[in-house]
């Protein structure tokens, strides 16, 4: 199995730079429809650009907008990496 074709991980374990398309998000997420019209949808390019020093807050570009999420959130956001 590629990078490309890797098993769906959590966003909350990606690391700064990371890139992937989001697989799916799960429906326990709290406020799914606000996550959906920020471009949290499957097949969306996603990349990490930071992390808060203690883990708490990620920032993300999806849809070419940078949009920052707590690490529990992140938790439900299944991406599959690429490059």
């Amino acid at each position: 199995m590629t990078k490309s074709q890797s098993a769906p991980t959590p966003l909350s374990q990606l690391a700064i730079g990371d890139e992937g398309v989001i697989s799916k998000v799960g429906a326990e997420i709290r406020g799914l429809k606000k996550f959906a019209d920020v471009g949290f949808i499957k097949g969306e390019k996603i990349k990490v650009e930071n992390r808060a020093p203690l883990g708490g807050l990620l920032r993300v570009n999806v849809m070419g907008a940078s949009i920052s999420l707590h690490h529990d959130e992140a938790q439900h956001i299944f991406v599959r990496r690429q490059g």
